[in-house]
């Protein structure tokens, strides 16, 4: 397991700034996130990497962020 740190990553749900963990295990890659931030109208917003809204996002951007770090 990897740490990784983005500091802006595109995406079609918005500007986002992500640490965390990737692990490629059998050409599967799993990623945890320890901060998620969003760019908002006044700069960064953290999000609470608990919450279910966050957990739905996470996933919608997940092969966003593998082809990022590929």
């Amino acid at each position: 397991m990897r740490e990784f740190s983005i500091s802006r990553i595109n995406t079609p749900l918005g500007i986002f700034r992500l640490k965390g963990k990737i692990e490629d295990v059998a050409s599967q890659a799993t990623l945890t996130f320890t901060h998620v931030d969003i760019m908002g109208t006044d700069g960064w917003v953290a999000l609470d990497t608990r919450a279910s809204q966050t957990l739905e996002v996470i996933e919608k951007i997940r092969q966003d962020v593998i082809n990022h770090l590929s």
